[in-house]
């Protein structure tokens, strides 16, 4: 009886878990980066999640510095993570030439202060022509 309930604990937690972002998104197309960024941050895949953006961008940290975005707040008083994982996404890609585009996603809800704030946030990628890769660039979309 012992061994029925610890299998059964075991089952129900691994259908808890997401599916690893890996298995569904390939990164050979700006929104499918940008998709990919989302849910793996959202996920707490930070592996993943810093696979999908570029080598400036991750300087000399680990993927799990990337759990800061829950932390730091922009300019407007908005959560990085809140701006990753709650935005909509409405448009395709703008390519700017062959290795550049951007992605325009949409974030509306609260600051810290409480007040509605509606953003749009232009996500700028870069393309790995080696690997044929779309990465974002963070330094260039938080910058802004």
């Amino acid at each position: 009886m012992l061994f029925g309930s610890v299998l059964f604990s075991l089952l129900l937690a691994s259908c808890s878990q997401l599916p690893p972002a890996q298995r569904f998104f390939d990164r050979r197309s700006p929104i499918n980066v940008v998709d990919a960024f989302k849910y793996a941050v959202e996920a707490d895949q930070w592996e993943f999640a810093f696979d999908c953006i570029t080598d400036e961008s991750r300087g000399d940290s680990s993927p799990y510095r990337l759990f800061a975005l829950r932390l730091l707040k922009n300019e407007d008083g908005i959560a990085y993570h809140d701006l990753i994982v709650k935005s909509t996404r409405e448009r395709p890609a703008y390519y700017r030439s062959a290795n550049e585009a951007t992605v325009d996603v949409f974030y509306e809800g609260e600051n810290s202060e409480g007040t509605a704030v509606f953003v749009v946030l232009s996500v700028f990628l870069l393309r790995d022509p080696a690997t044929d890769v779309w990465l974002i660039d963070l330094v260039s979309t938080f910058s802004r």
